[in-house]
Protein backbone atom coordinates (compact mmCIF):
# COMPACT_ATOMS: atom_id res chain seq x y z
CA UNK A 1 0.00 0.00 0.00
CA UNK A 2 1.38 3.36 -0.97
CA UNK A 3 1.27 6.11 1.61
CA UNK A 4 -0.16 9.38 0.36
CA UNK A 5 2.34 12.22 0.57
CA UNK A 6 1.48 15.51 2.13
CA UNK A 7 2.48 18.66 0.29
CA UNK A 8 4.97 19.38 3.07
CA UNK A 9 6.69 16.02 2.59
CA UNK A 10 6.71 16.33 -1.20
CA UNK A 11 8.29 19.79 -1.01
CA UNK A 12 10.94 18.45 1.39
CA UNK A 13 12.09 15.55 -0.76
CA UNK A 14 12.07 17.73 -3.88
CA UNK A 15 14.27 20.28 -2.06
CA UNK A 16 16.70 17.49 -1.18
CA UNK A 17 16.62 16.16 -4.73
CA UNK A 18 17.39 19.64 -6.09
CA UNK A 19 20.27 19.86 -3.60
CA UNK A 20 21.64 16.53 -4.82
CA UNK A 21 21.35 17.38 -8.51
CA UNK A 22 22.80 20.87 -7.95
CA UNK A 23 25.72 19.28 -6.08
CA UNK A 24 26.34 17.04 -9.09
CA UNK A 25 26.31 20.06 -11.43
CA UNK A 26 28.58 21.96 -9.04
CA UNK A 27 31.03 19.04 -9.12
CA UNK A 28 31.04 18.93 -12.91
CA UNK A 29 31.74 22.67 -13.09
CA UNK A 30 34.55 22.48 -10.52
CA UNK A 31 36.28 19.57 -12.26
CA UNK A 32 36.70 21.62 -15.41
CA UNK A 33 37.78 24.88 -13.73
CA UNK A 34 41.12 26.23 -14.72
CA UNK A 35 43.16 27.48 -11.84
CA UNK A 36 46.42 27.40 -10.02
CA UNK A 37 45.51 24.31 -7.97
CA UNK A 38 44.03 22.01 -10.61
CA UNK A 39 44.38 18.82 -8.52
CA UNK A 40 42.53 20.40 -5.61
CA UNK A 41 39.60 21.42 -7.81
CA UNK A 42 39.47 17.95 -9.33
CA UNK A 43 39.30 16.39 -5.88
CA UNK A 44 36.49 18.69 -4.73
CA UNK A 45 34.67 18.14 -8.04
CA UNK A 46 35.00 14.36 -7.86
CA UNK A 47 33.67 14.33 -4.29
CA UNK A 48 30.70 16.46 -5.32
CA UNK A 49 30.04 14.37 -8.44
CA UNK A 50 29.86 11.28 -6.23
CA UNK A 51 27.86 12.88 -3.45
CA UNK A 52 25.18 14.40 -5.71
CA UNK A 53 23.81 11.23 -7.34
CA UNK A 54 24.29 9.20 -4.15
CA UNK A 55 22.17 11.62 -2.15
CA UNK A 56 19.63 11.89 -4.96
CA UNK A 57 19.14 8.12 -5.05
CA UNK A 58 18.73 7.99 -1.27
CA UNK A 59 16.22 10.84 -1.51
CA UNK A 60 13.99 9.29 -4.19
CA UNK A 61 14.06 5.82 -2.64
CA UNK A 62 14.53 5.39 1.11
CA UNK A 63 13.80 8.98 2.16
CA UNK A 64 10.47 8.89 0.33
CA UNK A 65 9.69 5.62 2.14
CA UNK A 66 10.37 7.53 5.38
CA UNK A 67 13.27 5.33 6.45
CA UNK A 68 15.12 6.98 9.31
CA UNK A 69 18.57 5.91 8.15
CA UNK A 70 18.01 7.92 4.97
CA UNK A 71 16.95 10.95 6.98
CA UNK A 72 20.12 10.76 9.06
CA UNK A 73 22.40 10.12 6.08
CA UNK A 74 21.08 13.15 4.20
CA UNK A 75 22.33 15.39 7.02
CA UNK A 76 25.60 15.03 5.14
CA UNK A 77 24.44 17.82 2.79
CA UNK A 78 24.21 20.69 5.28
CA UNK A 79 27.30 19.48 7.14
CA UNK A 80 29.33 19.28 3.91
CA UNK A 81 28.26 22.72 2.71
CA UNK A 82 28.65 24.29 6.15
CA UNK A 83 32.22 22.95 6.30
CA UNK A 84 32.87 24.50 2.88
CA UNK A 85 31.44 27.82 4.00
CA UNK A 86 33.22 27.98 7.35
CA UNK A 87 36.53 26.88 5.80
CA UNK A 88 36.19 29.51 3.07
CA UNK A 89 36.79 26.90 0.37
CA UNK A 90 36.79 27.81 -3.32
CA UNK A 91 35.55 28.12 -6.01
CA UNK A 92 34.59 31.74 -5.96
CA UNK A 93 34.65 34.31 -3.22
CA UNK A 94 30.92 34.99 -2.85
CA UNK A 95 29.90 31.60 -1.38
CA UNK A 96 26.28 32.19 -2.39
CA UNK A 97 25.95 28.64 -3.71
CA UNK A 98 27.04 27.24 -0.34
CA UNK A 99 24.48 29.29 1.56
CA UNK A 100 21.77 28.26 -0.91
CA UNK A 101 22.65 24.56 -0.54
CA UNK A 102 22.73 24.84 3.26
CA UNK A 103 19.34 26.54 3.42
CA UNK A 104 17.77 24.22 0.85
CA UNK A 105 19.04 21.05 2.54
CA UNK A 106 18.07 22.23 6.04
CA UNK A 107 14.64 23.14 4.71
CA UNK A 108 14.31 19.68 3.17
CA UNK A 109 15.39 17.96 6.37
CA UNK A 110 13.53 20.00 8.96
CA UNK A 111 10.21 20.29 7.14
CA UNK A 112 9.30 16.56 7.39
CA UNK A 113 10.64 15.94 10.90
CA UNK A 114 7.22 14.69 12.13
CA UNK A 115 7.09 12.16 9.29
CA UNK A 116 10.25 10.53 10.61
CA UNK A 117 9.66 11.13 14.33
CA UNK A 118 5.90 11.13 14.93
CA UNK A 119 4.52 12.03 18.29
CA UNK A 120 3.37 9.10 20.32
CA UNK A 121 -0.36 8.50 20.17
CA UNK A 122 -1.94 8.69 23.59
CA UNK A 123 1.06 10.38 25.19
CA UNK A 124 0.71 10.33 28.94
CA UNK A 125 -0.10 13.62 30.60
CA UNK A 126 2.01 12.83 33.67
CA UNK A 127 4.62 10.22 34.49
CA UNK A 128 2.44 8.87 37.30
CA UNK A 129 0.11 7.50 34.60
CA UNK A 130 2.90 5.40 33.07
CA UNK A 131 2.44 1.62 33.53
CA UNK A 132 6.08 1.27 34.58
CA UNK A 133 5.75 4.06 37.15
CA UNK A 134 2.61 2.44 38.57
CA UNK A 135 4.34 -0.96 38.74
CA UNK A 136 7.34 0.44 40.61
CA UNK A 137 5.07 2.32 43.04
CA UNK A 138 3.06 -0.85 43.69
CA UNK A 139 6.23 -2.91 44.19
CA UNK A 140 7.73 -0.36 46.60
CA UNK A 141 4.53 -0.06 48.62
CA UNK A 142 4.32 -3.86 48.98
CA UNK A 143 7.97 -3.98 50.04
CA UNK A 144 7.27 -1.38 52.73
CA UNK A 145 4.29 -3.38 54.03
CA UNK A 146 6.31 -6.59 54.11
CA UNK A 147 4.49 -8.36 51.26
CA UNK A 148 7.26 -8.84 48.66
CA UNK A 149 5.81 -12.10 47.28
CA UNK A 150 2.54 -10.57 46.04
CA UNK A 151 4.31 -8.60 43.34
CA UNK A 152 7.56 -10.41 42.58
CA UNK A 153 10.59 -9.17 40.71
CA UNK A 154 9.58 -11.08 37.56
CA UNK A 155 6.23 -9.32 37.46
CA UNK A 156 7.95 -6.01 38.10
CA UNK A 157 10.34 -6.53 35.21
CA UNK A 158 7.44 -7.57 32.97
CA UNK A 159 5.54 -4.43 33.89
CA UNK A 160 8.60 -2.27 33.31
CA UNK A 161 9.16 -3.81 29.86
CA UNK A 162 5.49 -3.43 28.86
CA UNK A 163 5.82 0.11 27.40
CA UNK A 164 8.69 -1.08 25.16
CA UNK A 165 6.92 -4.18 23.84
CA UNK A 166 5.75 -4.19 20.24
CA UNK A 167 2.02 -3.47 19.85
Amino acid sequence: MRRQQSLRFRVSWIALLVTGLATLVFGLVVVFLRGSDKQYFRAIGAASIGMGPFGSVITVTAFRRRERWAYFSLWYYPIFWMAHLVSNLPPGKDHVHQVVFIVLSLFGLLLPIRDFFPRRVGRLAHRSESPSYVAVEKFESQQERGHPDQYGAGQLLGALAKPFADP
